[in-house]
């Protein structure tokens, strides 16, 4: 054996073949191994026929003992209550139940009779749902393209589930015996402009239905077009809502507000309720232009998002009338300026601000709020600058601090959020994140998602990316910070995201390092975590950098996340030799088909 392995070996390294006499020693060298080897393979073989029985045998004995095992389980000796409190756990979390079988609670009486009942006698469980109101099949938009027997069977379908489900809705309700109730109403937002005569009288079936138990309704969520709002919110009065207390509402299809549609005033039973503490609006921006028109309790309320467009105007007279506000939302455009008595929030801890209006404007308003509790702010800036007749800028955010200093700084804010666009030089930015020392949580931008979130995307463009340089929250040798001030000493949690790629990783590592450092001697809090996102490419590996050099300095419960921008393909890089090619990887953009077409 010792003789043929240089032989061995060198034949190995190329593909030429062996000689006779290699040949006929290789297989004498075999002989014994191969002896073995087939031994071992009846061996193994043996084993594995009497494993293939044993797990016969194992399948027979669990067929057998399965029945008694079912009478044993202990699902069969959970008393009846907590029963109950298990089936209310099984309901969504993220919205109420459909009315569908494949969901809690009708999912739940389909197991057995047992559930069925137990299910049945479970008023919790029903007292939340989540309503469609059905529409006819293209009837308002496409009605010539069916024939007449599509038409009829169209609407003989639309007929029978609008039926059923006015029967269900009745049902469903009934079960909840006393219980406060959810309930969800949504009717299509495309929704043909001109409702046909026969939807009518179904689908005011459906909300009578529903209006029938008013008085139990606690939340309250409805999309629902203008040309049905009237009619639902008008058949509605306060005492027929004692419970309220959560709305959420949306109008939409603004373009049928025409003629003397756009001065009638719009029921507001909904935000007059004695209970109601909590609203969220997604209105027309035509009915939100002037809240004096509406007569809500304003001063209950105590969390507040407002999603369409309101005047800046409007937005001080609205907060001012707020006065148990804790949490809120506004969505803030140009409107007229004007100087407003100071008012105090006192429990306002939470406030997002989505601006769109002239900066210096915003200054005026934010200077009239004074909120001592308020420890939360999500601040988003519009990227876009109003013109005057002459074609000059208005705005200021070049050369005087951004508006929403001035409330930040009349605050201890503990978390802060902004989006900034890139147009705002990096010396406001600095002056803003001054004014907020006290700050923990410090987010800078904000993850691109194609989720609709709590804020208003004013643009995805680069001009809508903050020009966020993270070395102004160094802490730099003999010196406190950025021009003898430390930014941020409290810090504990930072995310950037969207970090242009003028900025390197490396320059970013170095921040992130030197306040490292700088926690060990007092001067600042430890970071505990901390979100990067770079829009360039990766030039340097600095998470393992940074976290090697954390626990060097006795840090150990770092949290560091790094990402970076995703490769462009190769077929998008104009220099590749596979430029011009789709996604896919074909060259033609049509299907593939098109080739196979037989003339």
């Amino acid at each position: 054996m010792e003789s043929l392995k240089p032989q061995i070996t060198l034949l190995l390294q190329h593909n030429e073949p062996p000689s006779e006499a290699n040949i006929y020693g290789i297989r004498k060298l075999l002989a014994e191994p191969s002896k073995r080897l087939a031994e071992t393979r009846a061996k193994v073989k043996l084993l594995d026929e009497q494993m293939k029985q044993l797990m016969r045998e194992e399948e027979t004995l669990c067929i057998s003992i399965k029945p008694y095992e079912v009478v044993l389980a202990p699902i069969r000796r959970i008393p009846s209550d907590i029963l109950h409190e298990v089936f209310f756990h099984c309901l969504s979390t993220h919205r109420n139940p459909i009315m569908d079988v494949t969901e809690a609670p009708i999912l739940l009486t389909r197991v057995c009779r047992s559930w069925r009942s137990i299910a049945l006698s479970s008023p919790r469980i029903w007292s939340k749902i989540y309503i469609p109101i059905p529409i006819m099949p293209l009837g308002g938009y496409y009605p010539l393209i069916f024939t007449l027997n599509e038409r009829e069977n169209r609407k003989w379908t639309y007929m029978q589930v609008a039926e059923g489900r006015s029967k269900m809705i009745k049902s469903w309700l009934d079960r909840s015996g006393e219980c406060p109730l959810s309930i969800s109403i949504s009717y299509p937002q495309d929704s043909p402009p001109g409702m046909d005569d026969q939807e009518k009288p179904f689908i005011g079936m459906i909300l009578t239905e529903i209006i029938a138990f008013s008085r139990r309704w606690r939340t309250l969520e409805l999309k629902i077009p203008f040309r049905l709002y009237p009619t639902f919110g008008g058949s509605l009065t306060t005492k027929m809502l004692p419970m309220l207390e959560v709305l959420r509402l949306r109008i939409d299809n603004e373009h049928y507000l025409v003629g003397n549609n756009r001065s009638a005033p719009i029921p507001t039973a909904l935000l007059e309720c004695a209970k109601l503490r909590d609203v969220s609006l997604y209105m027309l921006s035509s009915l939100t232009r002037d809240f004096r028109t509406m007569t809500p309790n304003w001063h209950q309320i105590d969390r507040l998002y407002i999603h369409s467009k309101l005047p800046s105007d409007q937005f001080i007279k609205l907060l001012s009338q707020c006065h148990n506000l804790v949490e809120a939302k506004f969505y803030i455009t140009r409107g007229p300026v004007y100087e407003h008595p100071t008012f105090v929030l006192p429990y306002l801890q939470t406030l997002i601000i989505s601006d769109e209006a002239v900066n210096q404007d915003m200054s005026i308003a934010f200077r009239s709020i004074q909120a001592p509790a308020l420890n939360h702010v999500q601040y988003l800036r519009s990227p876009y600058i109003y013109l005057d007749p002459q074609g000059n800028e208005e705005d200021d955010i070049y050369s005087r601090p951004l508006s929403i200093r001035n409330l930040l700084e009349a605050s201890s804010i503990d978390t802060l959020l902004v989006h900034l666009p890139r147009i705002i030089p990096l010396e406001r930015i600095v002056e803003l994140l001054a004014a907020v020392p006290r700050t923990k949580h410090l987010t800078v931008a904000r993850k691109r998602s194609n989720e609709k979130g709590d804020f208003v995307r004013f643009d995805d463009s680069p001009m809508g990316d903050s020009i966020f340089d993270p070395e102004c929250l160094s802490v730099r040798d003999g010196s406190e910070g950025v021009e003898g001030d430390l930014l941020l000493p409290d810090l504990q949690i930072l995310e950037v995201y969207q970090i242009p790629g003028l900025y390197s990783d490396e320059d970013t590592a170095r921040m992130i390092k030197s306040r490292l450092q700088a926690s060990k001697g007092g001067l600042v809090s430890a970071l505990r975590m901390v979100k990067l996102h770079f829009l360039g490419q990766q030039k340097k590996d600095i998470k393992e950098d940074i976290l090697q050099y954390a626990k060097e300095l006795g840090i150990v419960d770092l949290n560091l996340e790094v990402t970076y921008a995703p490769r462009c393909p190769k077929h998008t890089n104009p220099l590749s030799s596979s430029y011009g090619l789709k996604s896919a990887g074909h060259s033609w953009n049509s299907d593939q088909i098109e080739e196979s077409v037989i003339y």
